[in-house]
């Protein structure tokens, strides 16, 4: 036995109940150290991926000599509409503007020359694996659907009320069979709406593979004065604990 003397010695049983004590520390600091340090890798991960985006959407158009017409207005809608008229599963089938009038084809932007923009601006990536369908090729690993993230606050929702929330390009069906693109860091592009509007995973397969944490969905945006550029799609889809698009584009300030 350890007895304390005029030097200030320990007992046995004084340096167990202080080990103890440390490892009962340790146990309660250590996940919120590792979460800390996930979270900042995923930011810094969230950084590269959008500068290099964002670097080859402006090539892409230099590359071009001109803006082509494949953006939505960073205005929003050039004319005030709503769904008119749904069909049984709850789609719209017919717009119309607020005051009953037909909806000119470029009301939300000028999305003509896509393809145009997408056979330039992926020469400017560098892609080593393509998907024609992005979960049965194999380039992403599964995900939850928009429809499953809002049944997840109100599960009384039905098919036809989830539809009628539009963006029906994010429910898991419609999601798994888009194009998709590995880039050689790893990350992912889903291409959701000829290439204006698009999802990234910013790590791939790495995980934690859930919308606001590594998965987020962007849109091209501009205006006929100013080049397009990368913007955050103003549904950011997240899920519990995740963030918005538009937060994470803010916090690469910080």
């Amino acid at each position: 036995m350890i007895f304390k003397d005029e030097m200030g010695a320990f007992t046995l049983a004084e340096v167990v109940i202080t080990l103890g004590i440390i490892g009962i520390v340790a146990a309660m600091t250590m996940p919120v150290l590792i979460a800390g340090y996930q979270k900042n890798v995923l930011k810094n991960q969230f950084k590269k991926t959008y500068s290099m985006l964002s670097q080859a959407i402006v090539k892409t158009q230099a590359d071009l000599g001109y803006v082509p017409d494949c953006y939505y207005y960073e205005t929003g809608a050039s004319v005030p509409h709503h769904c008119a008229e749904y069909n049984s599963n709850g789609t719209c089938k017919r717009y119309e503007t607020n005051d009953g009038g037909s909806v000119p084809a470029d009301v939300n932007g000028p999305l003509g020359e896509c393809s145009v923009f997408t056979t330039a601006f992926l020469k400017n990536l560098n892609i080593i694996k393509t998907c024609k369908k992005v979960y049965d090729d194999g380039c992403i690993p599964a995900y939850k659907g928009y429809e499953d993230i809002l049944r997840e606050t109100d599960d009384s929702l039905t098919d036809v009320d989830i539809n009628k929330k539009g963006y029906v390009y994010l429910q898991k069906a419609n999601l798994y069979a888009k194009p998709g693109y590995v880039f050689s860091d790893g990350s992912v592009l889903i291409d959701l709406n000829n290439m204006n509007i698009f999802a990234i995973d910013i790590n791939g397969k790495k995980g934690p593979n859930k919308w606001g944490y590594d998965l987020f969905n962007f849109r091209l945006q501009g205006l006929s004065s100013k080049p397009v550029y990368l913007a955050p799609h103003p549904l950011s889809i997240y899920e519990q604990g995740g963030k918005p698009t538009k937060e994470m584009v803010k916090s690469m300030g910080n």
